[in-house]
């Protein structure tokens, strides 16, 4: 069993981080839930051409 949890506990540990950044991120933007909704509906990234 200690071989599972320790996998599942580095997962967690980094999923706890990556959500904590990007609250960071989103408090430092002033983003609301309407913005978001924008950037998932557009195409973001920059074209390399």
């Amino acid at each position: 069993m200690q071989k599972i949890n320790q996998p599942l506990s580095n997962v967690q540990s980094l999923a706890k981080k990556a959500i904590q950044a990007a609250n960071k991120v989103w408090d430092e933007k002033g983003w609301t839930d309407a913005d978001v909704d924008r950037m998932l509906n557009t195409k973001m990234r920059k074209s390399g051409k």
